[in-house]
């Protein structure tokens, strides 16, 4: 900041020129009386006293019209500048118009940085996947090694930065390869700052052939086959005749070839994997690289499967088809977790097609059994027995109402009745229609089948919404150590309850026509997704056998590429299945054998704790995480996940230009090719911004101005006294 010389000026509360002829009128009456004085003794004393009144007379009109004196200071603020510079790995690249980086170092150091300097107050930052500031003294000292390019979040981050700093532009020199965070475009419109960019590299594209995307399921069964989707993209090896391979370890699995297309076009290469072992496999999908490519890093990918035992099996027996029965049929279908046998009474007994169970050995075949509105006469004898061991040695049943269910479908009094977490009413008249609204409890807000996957359906606005049940079951009874987590809104009669039987799990739906929350809300302009992610929920936390304090800690994925998040999840449940609140989660991360950093998960509301990881290097890492309830450990999880070599900045070589010119646009700067940077300086002209400090003191109140006045008037009583004037 300048500042010019300050200005001095007198304010006045009169009118000048008045006090201009009252000095006037003065000097005239001064001479007027005091000529006779001159004359009698000497013209020294004569205008000695003559001007001493004249002072005094003066200095009262000044002072009785109230001057101020104003001391005025201009500062010349110059506007702030910040230059932003692309330190990640794609301005590494060597293209036909040569080395990137030493181009950014020549614009560094060249003449048109010094003029900015010269001209405004110059803020320098670098950017990758992350935001510093950087004095850039010595170009020489950046180091180009991020694995992300976010241009984005690191115009939206600079801006906050420089808060309340006059910030009147932003220079961004980069090639443009945006990779990560959001639309630059749309940040740069968003901070409302003039974006003026610099394009380095070739925006033709060098020749390059990269694996750009692969997609597949992280999550599969053992005895099953996964399609992997491969897609090469390629620059300036049009024709090329090359193989795609899929190798586990140094096992070639499959080998396709295709001919490039060039130009940046995608082209897709299908694989099918045959799953056969559970556990955690590694394949690899490579392509030869060229001699002359820019990056042969992205020629590979990994990818990571785990491959489980098997989906759980379900065993949905309903007591005739109806509407109910043909949702939850094709709920369990759509499920890939689920693999589910249908059983449909036809008369009495008797099923249309297949058997139930016989033996214990078959029944301990299904992790689950449904009974959809069955009437309890076709469980009589050897079934109701065979049930009943099979839930109290571990299985899990859910028993869904109807008018054929519980007390209206002769379960009162039953032994299966006994295992019920709800004493129920008996007669065809304990099964109610009309229309009732349901209403989670507080213990049903904490339950996984409303909080474990989607904190979507803990809102208890969504539930509102959803349509009146035609039908429920009245079972008014809670049983010791039943956990009610629905209830009627109208009676509070229960609806949803759970219990234990020996081993297993017993979960009571006293309700029908749930029907209606599928295919009702998609005619009310809305979707099926609650009632589909309810009764998934339903069927896992039934089907999974989780008893006992249990804690899950994954990741997002299980490969990853250089420069991108690795997100960290965990839920701890107690001994009732139902997420704990108040534990603490700490993860510990290995890689090669050795600890490399610790972090704690946050709690993120639902029983759900979070973390997240940046900037971690190409390699297998391995992680333990245990959680806590103050001193007491509740338990443990482990897993695996790879960074892959292949980085973000691999898969796009090519310099963005078209980006940078429409984000230069839509801010209102301007774009630059890198040998046209020396013309931005002139171009850029912004304004300084001039201050006007005004001070202002008051004069006619000042003591030393009084103290004159009196000075004045006994100078002239002194000397009129000695000269015998008085």
């Amino acid at each position: 900041m300048m500042s010019d010389m300050p200005r001095i000026g007198i304010d006045l509360s009169g009118n000048p020129a008045l006090l201009i002829l009252y000095v006037l009128l003065s000097v005239v009456t001064v001479y007027l009386l005091y000529r006779g004085i001159a004359r009698a003794f000497s013209k020294k004393v004569g205008w000695v006293l003559g001007g001493l009144r004249l002072l005094v007379l003066s200095l009262m009109l000044f002072l009785l019209m109230e001057p101020i004196l104003t001391l005025r200071t201009t500062h010349i603020e110059r506007p702030t500048v910040a230059l932003l510079v692309d330190r990640s790995e794609s301005i590494g690249l060597v293209d036909r118009k040569g080395s990137r980086y030493r181009t950014l170092l020549t614009l560094l150091k060249g003449d048109a940085l010094n003029r900015l300097r010269a001209d405004y107050s110059l803020r320098s930052f670098s950017f990758a996947d992350d935001l510093s500031e950087d004095e850039l003294t010595s170009a020489d000292s950046l180091r180009i090694e991020g694995r992300g390019t976010d241009i984005g979040n690191a115009l939206r981050q600079l801006r906050s930065n420089l808060e309340g700093q006059r910030l009147s532009a932003i220079v961004l020199l980069s090639d443009g390869a945006n990779n990560l965070g959001p639309d630059p475009i749309a940040v740069a419109k968003e901070i409302g700052l003039p974006v003026y960019t610099v394009g380095i590299g070739d925006p033709e594209g060098p020749g390059d052939i990269a694996i750009s995307k692969v997609i597949y399921s992280e999550i599969a069964y053992a005895k099953s086959q996964v399609p992997v989707d491969v897609t090469v993209q390629s620059w300036g090896y049009k024709g090329l005749r090359i193989p795609v391979v899929l190798v586990e370890g140094n096992n070639e699995l499959e080998r396709q070839h295709i001919e490039l297309a060039g130009e940046g076009r995608e082209q897709l290469v299908s694989f099918t994997l045959s799953l056969e072992e559970p556990g955690l496999h590694r394949y690899r999908v490579r392509i030869v690289p060229q001699a002359d490519e820019i990056s042969k890093e992205n020629n590979s990918r990994i990818i990571s499967i785990r491959v489980l035992k098997g989906r759980i099996r379900v065993l949905l027996i309903s007591g005739g088809p109806s509407p109910d029965l043909a949702f939850l049929k094709g709920s369990l279908e759509g499920n890939e977790e689920v693999k589910a046998e249908l059983l449909v009474v036809k008369a009495g007994r008797d099923f249309y097609s297949g058997n139930f169970p016989v033996s214990i050995g078959q029944m301990r075949g299904f992790d689950l059994v449904i009974l959809l509105n069955l009437p309890y006469r076709a469980l009589t004898g050897r079934r109701e027995q065979l049930l009943l061991d099979f839930v109290g040695d571990g299985g899990a049943l859910l028993v869904i109402g109807g008018n054929n269910s519980f007390g209206a479908g002769g379960y009162a009094g039953s032994p299966l009745a006994d295992v019920f977490p709800l004493s129920m009413e008996s007669g065809s008249k304990s099964f109610q229609e009309g229309e009732f609204r349901l209403e989670v409890t507080t213990e049903g807000w904490g339950h996984p089948i409303f909080s474990a996957s989607d904190v979507f359906l803990s809102n208890g606005d969504v539930w509102e919404q959803m349509p009146p049940l035609l039908g429920i079951n009245r079972c008014p009874t809670t049983k010791p150590g039943a956990r009610v987590l629905a209830r009627t809104k109208e009676a509070r009669l229960p609806l949803i309850a759970l219990g234990d039987y020996g081993r297993g799990k017993v979960m009571v739906v006293a309700f029908s026509s749930f029907w209606r929350w599928d295919l009702m809300m998609w005619g009310m302009g809305s979707t099926n997704r609650v009632s589909q992610e309810f009764w998934r929920n339903v069927v896992l936390w039934l089907g999974r056998g989780r008893l006992g304090e249990t804690v899950e800690i994954s990741t997002d994925r299980l490969t990853y590429r250089g420069g991108e998040t690795v997100t960290f999840s965990g839920k701890v449940y107690g001994m009732d299945g139902t997420p704990r609140k108040d534990a603490k989660i700490i993860v510990s991360l290995t890689t090669k054998d050795q600890e490399h950093r610790k972090l704690m998960l946050e709690s993120i509301g639902n029983g759900v704790y979070q973390a997240q990881l940046q900037g971690l290097g190409p390699g297998e890492y391995a992680f333990k995480g245990e959680a806590w309830a103050g001193d007491r450990r509740l338990g443990q999880d482990t897993g695996e996940f790879i960074i892959g070599e292949y980085s973000l900045e691999s898969g796009q070589p090519k310099a963005d230009f078209r980006l940078l010119e429409e984000l230069a646009r839509g801010s209102g700067g301007r774009f630059y090719r890198a040998e046209e940077f020396s013309r931005l300086p002139g171009d850029l002209n912004l304004k300084r911004k001039r201050t006007v400090i005004s001070s202002r003191f008051e004069l006619w109140n000042r003591p030393w101005l009084l103290g004159l006045f009196v000075g004045l008037l006994t100078a002239e009583w002194i000397i009129r006294k000695k000269k015998g004037l008085l």
